[in-house]
């Protein structure tokens, strides 16, 4: 027992380290094993190739005494089978007389075919004569009778009809002549009663003839029904003995084949055992190993090499697929359909503070320049009829919609239109911080009818202002009263552009309502920001109350890095903007 448990250890330890692989696209395998010891390593894997073929060889030989052994039983019992199945068969065929169940065999499926086809046509006559006689009877009257085929085309009713004519003919005659009690009319007339009568008479006789060859044709083919289930039973009764006739004969057959296969192979199987060999030979024996299989430090650091430039380049290709946010105007506009106006920079320097105007603090920058673009593709976008009533609105807060509408409203005032700037946004004002105005009162004032008086601010050149005003506690349903369209249309008469200021569109519900007052509204949404699901809904709200969008801005690009950033500064609107 301490023999065999030690060298049972031994086998588990020694087949841990063994492996077995196939070559591809071969009928060879590979055996390995792993050791410190380059000696014993080709000692074991040329051991288990050995022990492999021997195996085989035992395995084979003791199949095949098995299948010897099994293989003469079955061949004995099939043998007694067969023997009992030929005197099963003899017996049936002298009992059932299956020489003369033949014949008949042969001759019923000819009778059921030609009753099958004289039932079809007897079937046929019936249906066609029943169809008649129920349209006879149907009809009910001389005249509906006589409008049916069978009696309309009788020789004797076209006969009689024809001297029906004629006499109604004489009588019409005979009326314009003599008066209705006259003896010649007296006679015309019980002439053609009695011709009448005559058809009358002729058309019942053609109903019961039809009625007759109906009764008839239905006598024929419940006689031929009959006479094909007779002819089925008989070929049912036949057919049960012949497919037992065909069991038993089948049982043979298949006993036989069987005894005989057992035979064949069992002959065949007592040569095979005397010639067992094993189809398995080695291809190439195991060398000594010179060098360590592993580890392998160059094709380590390869792999390592290029797992990691893979795995980069990956990672970077998934964190874009990832990415939502709008990136570049041709991407927008393929996808919304909605132009792009402009495309602003990124604020660096003293253009981040969020208060400057760049427009007016520094006209050479690159920011400014894209503004001043912004006011000629606006004007340009419709120069027929420039829209003169402009709401800059945004998704989300933090996007630069302020920002674009101070500068857009500076940069226009600055062309020589007469600019009014209003401060929609009654919930976080920025109006009158960026231009350093009072806002005791102003829009809010306004809409709810606490001020009278003068509301509107001087701003730079040709730029007038209207602030927010004291912070209502209901702003949409200011906007909703009738005195913001009466504020929108004086002031149409007064200046070229107004220019409202409003909260984002997703956040609340105002730039709906001032929508329905402007002529169109500008969306700026922030390059690496905006989502295009915040941007797609924005589009929804103001498409559902029928607002007209103008165009978008992208703000916050960062051309320096061939990409788009974050726009700087934080409104602060509604919430903290997201570090």
């Amino acid at each position: 027992d301490e023999e065999i448990s030690t060298a049972d250890r031994l086998a588990m330890a020694i087949g841990a380290d063994i492996t077995v692989a196939p070559v591809k696209e071969s009928k060879v395998i590979e055996i390995g094993y792993m050791s410190e010891n380059p000696v014993l390593a080709k000692l074991v894997a040329n051991t288990v190739a050995q022990a492999y073929m021997d195996e085989i060889l035992e395995m084979k030989m003791a199949t095949s005494s098995q299948a010897i052994k099994w293989m003469s039983a079955k061949a004995e019992e099939e043998r007694q089978k067969l023997a009992l199945s030929e005197k099963k068969l003899q017996e049936y065929m002298r009992d059932q007389n299956i020489v003369t169940i033949e014949d008949r065999v042969a001759i019923i499926p000819q009778k059921l075919a030609e009753f099958s086809s004289q039932l079809g046509q007897a079937e046929t006559r019936r249906k066609e004569l029943e169809n008649l006689y129920n349209q006879l009877r149907a009809a009910g009257g001389v005249e509906g009778r006589e409008a049916i085929s069978v009696v309309a085309s009788n020789p004797a009713v076209q006969a009689i009809r024809s001297q029906i004519i004629q006499q109604e003919q004489q009588i019409a005659e005979l009326s314009r002549k003599f008066g209705a009690k006259h003896p010649a009319m007296i006679k015309a007339l019980g002439e053609r009663d009695t011709l009448r009568e005559k058809k009358r008479l002729e058309i019942e006789r053609v109903m019961i003839s039809v009625k007759h060859d109906y009764e008839l044709a239905q006598a024929n083919e419940q006689n031929l029904r009959e006479m094909l289930a007779d002819t089925k039973n008989e070929a049912l009764t036949s057919n049960e003995k012949f497919v037992q006739y065909g069991l038993l004969k089948r049982e043979v057959e298949t006993n036989k084949f069987l005894y005989e296969a057992l035979l064949a192979k069992l002959k065949e199987q007592n040569i095979t055992e005397q010639n067992q060999s094993v189809n398995v030979w080695v291809v190439e024996e195991a060398k000594t190993p010179e060098q360590p299989a592993k580890p392998n430090k160059k094709r380590n650091l390869m792999l390592g090499l290029v797992l990691g430039l893979f795995g980069g380049v990956g990672l970077a290709f998934f964190i874009e697929y990832l990415d939502d946010t709008v990136k570049t105007p041709e991407e927008v506009e393929e996808r919304f359909q909605v132009p792009v106006l402009g495309v602003v920079g990124r604020f660096t320097g003293k253009e981040a503070d969020e208060n400057v105007v760049a427009v007016l603090e520094d006209p050479a920058s690159g920011v400014s320049e894209s503004y001043k673009g912004l006011r000629t593709a606006l004007l340009l976008a419709s120069a027929d009829h420039p829209p003169r009533v402009i709401q800059v609105s945004s998704m989300l807060p933090g996007e630069g919609k302020t920002t674009t509408a101070v500068n857009l409203a500076v940069s226009m005032a600055q062309s020589g239109k007469r600019v009014l700037l209003i401060d929609a946004d009654m919930r976080k004002p920025r109006l009158h911080k960026v231009f350093g105005l009072a806002n005791n009162h102003g829009l809010s004032s306004w809409l709810a009818g606490v001020e009278a008086g003068e509301i509107v601010q001087n701003g730079p050149e040709n730029l007038q202002i209207v602030t927010a005003g004291p912070a209502p506690p209901n702003p949409s349903e200011l906007l909703t009263s009738e005195r913001l369209a009466e504020l929108v249309a004086a002031w149409r008469e007064k200046v070229d552009v107004v220019i409202f200021d409003s909260p984002p569109v997703i956040a609340v519900t105002d730039p709906l309502l001032v929508g329905k007052v402007a002529d169109g509204t500008i969306l700026v949404t922030r390059a690496g920001e905006t989502t295009n699901e915040a941007l797609e809904k924005g589009l929804k709200h103001l498409r559902d109350v029928s607002g007209r969008v103008l165009g978008l801005v992208l703000n916050g690009v960062d051309a320096s890095k061939g990409g788009y950033a974050y726009f700087y500064g934080n409104y602060g609107y509604y919430g903290e903007k997201k570090g």
